[in-house]
């Protein structure tokens, strides 16, 4: 005998946990109020639109979603408000959803350039917005930044460069050329 106590069942844990799989084991039943979606470039410009739409809920968004109810049952999409997008780091390309009021980066961005991109998503509409960048990782580059976060929020942002003597570039404009003068 190790002088342990025998390991027992936490019979409330267990019971929450086995709920919560039976929950989310039955199609629609939505958990919390959450609802999750996908919003990357893999997912359908209509279809992103859409989610888009449900997740400002202006006026122009309801008569949009009104006016596609049978897309978006085609799509299995609801028209109900969208409390909170996730969205890969895409998101800081492309995207103007200019309610939106806070941003939450679950790591620090690799370069100052993209913190700017992606933080740069919140408070378009001239109201406040809300940064939060979480350093909990404990590798040395979120870490670094967690010490002194000024490198990160006044870092210098490079301007993009090209290398025009690249020959996978050139050797790959050159096909693009061709393959458009040729009506392909």
């Amino acid at each position: 005998d190790s002088g342990r106590a025998p390991e027992r069942d936490n019979r409330f844990f267990k019971g929450l946990y086995q709920e919560i799989a039976s929950l989310l084991a039955e199609r629609g039943e939505a958990l919390f109020g959450l609802e999750g979606r996908e919003h990357t470039a893999q997912v359908e410009s209509d279809l992103r639109e859409l989610r888009e739409a449900r997740f400002r809920y202006g006026d122009e968004d309801l008569v949009q979603l009104n006016t596609k109810t049978e897309r978006l049952r085609e799509l299995r999409e609801d028209s109900r408000f969208l409390p909170t997008l996730f969205c890969s780091p895409t998101m800081e390309l492309g995207v103007d959803i200019s309610e939106m009021n806070m941003v939450y980066l679950r790591n620090v961005p690799p370069t100052p350039a993209n913190y700017a991109q992606r933080s740069g998503r919140a408070g378009r509409s001239g109201q406040a917005a809300l940064v939060v960048a979480y350093c909990a990782a404990q590798s040395p580059h979120d870490q670094y930044f967690f010490r002194d976060p000024k490198a990160m929020v006044d870092g210098v942002v490079k301007p993009p460069s090209i290398d025009l003597t690249n020959p996978d570039l050139v050797e790959s404009h050159l096909h693009a050329e061709w393959l458009a003068a040729t009506g392909l």
